[in-house]
């Protein structure tokens, strides 16, 4: 076949071909790109709690590193001592943000949502801090201005890294509502019974994100939860008690860190009984009764 004719060809189908059949990605997986802002160096494409440091004093939580897994750099997320509005020491953790709803005047068009999330990571705990990487997925609504969470994934760290390991993260959704951002948070301390103490210099560095993608279902019973959902205690060890809910029953679903149903149950006001779970931590997902999304929050099992 003549050479050109066949390059004609190929891209004709490419022309035809449909956007959402092709191949979404991240921009900056890698994270070899960084924008200079003078203040504040951020990943390009990526959006950090780095820009609050000049007018509020927040330390970085988001460096750029040449301890890369491949190319010139890497993301350095660490944790800080930080004082919070009330004079209370706290533990600030490290966020990375992507998408549509972040103060942005970008618009992503996601024609598939995100399934899985891959990366190479090295963990470095502040003597024998542990710690936990969230994914959540994403869209703000716009009638209450409030950003809805309804995919989520993630992994804890317990053991020191020293050498690049690769980690793959499943993303579990709670509704079908087409998502445009995605958030990435890297905290430690969830060992503590008292809550994410101050524990500074623990640091997790990531590099050369892989991501897979999905077609969006149907949407269906999608609710934006109306009041904010607790569990106690959290820590838990034999049974959780959840707050903010009216009463009757709810279906409760609980997740482990690696997206499997662990127990499924009918919430009553006598609580929930976790004792069978194995130490560690878990979403638990709320459903009423006509099956429509209530609300989520994570726990940890002792």
């Amino acid at each position: 076949m003549n050479p050109r004719y066949l390059f004609v060809v190929l891209l004709g189908l490419f022309l035809v071909t449909p956007f959402s059949l092709l191949a979404q990605v991240l921009d900056n997986e890698n994270f070899e790109s960084w924008i200079d802002n003078t203040a504040f160096e951020d990943p390009e494409g990526w959006v950090t709690l780095n820009d609050l440091s000049p007018e509020y004093g927040i330390p970085f939580t988001v460096l750029k590193s040449e301890d890369a897994k491949e190319g010139k750099y890497a993301a350095h997320m660490q944790s800080y001592t930080f004082l919070d509005g009330n004079n209370n020491s706290v533990t600030l953790a490290s966020y990375l943000f992507y998408g549509t709803d972040i103060g942005l005047p970008v618009s992503y068009k996601w024609t598939k949502r995100l399934k899985t999330v891959s990366f190479y990571y090295k963990f470095k705990p502040n003597g024998i801090d542990t710690g936990a990487f969230y994914v959540s997925a994403g869209y703000k609504d716009k009638k209450t201005n409030t950003a809805i969470t309804n995919g989520f994934g993630f992994y804890a760290f317990t053991k020191k890294e020293e050498s690049y390991t690769k980690v793959n993260i499943p993303i579990y959704y709670n509704s079908n509502h087409k998502c445009d951002t995605i958030l990435i948070a890297f905290v430690n301390s969830i060992d503590n019974p008292n809550g994410n103490r101050p524990k500074p210099g623990t640091i997790l560095m990531i590099d050369d994100i892989d991501t897979e993608w999905e077609v969006f279902p149907p949407v269906v019973n999608v609710a934006t939860p109306e009041t904010e959902i607790g569990i106690y205690p959290n820590p838990a060890t034999d049974n959780i008690y959840l707050k903010g809910l009216t009463s009757g029953n709810y279906e409760v679903s609980i997740i482990d860190i690696t997206g499997k149903q662990v127990l499924k149950d009918t919430y009553q006001s006598g609580g929930l009984n976790v004792k069978i779970l194995n130490p560690g931590l878990y979403n638990l997902i709320i459903h009423s009764q006509d099956k429509t999304y209530f609300g989520s929050q994570y726990f940890y099992k002792n």
